[in-house]
């Protein structure tokens, strides 16, 4: 069996890790923009919850975010 790099997500839980979550997340988009990212992040207060909602309307269709 192939698989396609459009065939995999990555959920990315992260919690007042801002820059290792972006580290992992230009890691992920360097191998290829096909690979579906969810990124989740829940009561973070180092800045991770901000630069996920400008991601989600700056980047690509395929990045998937859940902030609360």
């Amino acid at each position: 069996m192939s698989y396609k790099l459009k065939d995999i997500s990555v959920v990315i839980p992260s919690y007042n890790n801002l820059e290792y979550l972006k580290l992992v997340y230009q890691s992920i988009r360097d191998i290829s923009d096909d690979i579906e990212v969810i990124l989740y992040a829940d009561g973070c207060d180092d800045g991770t919850e901000e630069w996920m909602r400008k991601l989600k309307h700056t980047n690509h269709t395929k990045t998937h975010i859940q902030a609360f």
